[in-house]
């Protein structure tokens, strides 16, 4: 919707994109009168109420846009950074909107433009304008200091307002685990866990939390010798736990094997985790193309919930799960 000004661009770069973000702006207005004629009329016609979709762009600072704001245009903000003589940033600050309104960007990005079109125009006057007076050359080379001075106080308001959206806490989120399932249907991971003895179960927990809330607890990737297939998988480990698993997209991984590594190193472990990774392959495009199947998701979840009422000894209540192959 928005798009951000590029600092380093042309004069008429930064006003095309200026005049493109207030195109942007009277649409949202228009979508807003629209929307509030309509919550009227919906007081005695309900169904005559249309969604209301706004989209912004927390790097830019924009927000829902207020009456108030509305009434106040950008004519204003030139004119009053116009008046400023001998400038400083008290004295900009005092122009500028408040620094959560939508227009405090917009507003920043306008006034160097502004000040970025006079040292052209002051600069041109001075290489065409021959008649000029040495007085004169004085007092508009004095003119391209003065709005330069605006240019670097705005920039250094600009660095403060973005370094404050770097300090606030980012927004936590999850990751999605997939319980992968074999060519016939049957999950890895529950059937893995009947192998596990039960005072490693909160380990295994441990390490899946880990996975879901991304800090993936000493992971690494494996690297068996020359075996090129398994190069590269990644692990997440417990003092005797293992878990393997792989990355299906930007916040989804697929869990696939789940082992002691004592118990099994010592009796084929390479062989074992050789053929698991082999299984999965087989399954791994299956599960991309049904991430978005509302039936798939639904069965992980009940797979998902059975595992953690296993691994949490909440087993009075069996889930019924049927495996549907999806091969």
């Amino acid at each position: 919707m928005f798009k951000k000004i590029n600092k380093n661009g042309s004069i008429e770069s930064m006003l095309g994109t200026i005049e493109h973000n207030n195109q942007q702006a009277k649409i949202i207005r228009e979508k807003l009168a629209e929307y509030e004629k309509a919550k009227r009329e919906s007081e005695t016609s309900p169904s005559k109420l249309p969604s209301l979709i706004l989209t912004s762009k927390s790097t830019m600072g924009y927000h829902r846009i207020s009456e108030k704001e509305n009434s106040i245009n950008l004519k204003t903000y030139i004119d009053n950074y116009r008046k400023i003589s001998d400038a400083n940033k008290e004295k900009i600050l005092k122009i500028l909107p408040e620094k959560d309104s939508y227009k405090y960007f917009l507003v920043i990005y306008r006034l160097m433009v502004e000040s970025l079109k006079d040292i052209k125009e002051i600069t041109d006057m001075k290489i065409t304008d021959k008649n000029l007076t040495i007085e004169e050359i004085e007092e508009l080379t004095e003119d391209i200091k003065e709005e330069k001075k605006k240019i670097k106080i705005l920039q250094e308001i600009l660095k403060e307002k973005e370094n404050e959206g770097e300090l606030e806490e980012p927004i936590k989120k999850e990751n999605k685990i997939i319980l992968a399932p074999n060519e016939n249907g049957n999950i890895f991971a529950l059937e893995d866990i009947k192998k596990v003895p039960i005072e490693h179960y909160e380990e295994v927990q441990e390490l899946i939390d880990s996975i879901i809330n991304g800090k993936f607890k000493r992971i690494k990737r494996l690297c068996k010798g020359t075996n090129v297939k398994m190069q590269g998988v990644p692990e997440v480990r417990g003092t005797k736990v293992r878990i393997v698993f792989e990355r299906i997209n930007e916040d989804t991984y697929a869990l696939f094997h789940i082992f002691l590594k004592k118990t099994q190193k010592n009796n084929g472990y390479t062989d074992t985790l050789e053929n698991r990774i082999n299984e999965f392959k087989k399954v791994i495009e299956k599960i991309k193309a049904n991430l978005e199947n509302e039936e798939f998701r639904r069965l992980n979840d009940l797979y998902v919930q059975e595992l953690y009422n296993k691994l949490q000894k909440d087993t009075p209540k069996k889930i019924k799960r049927r495996h549907k192959k999806w091969i």
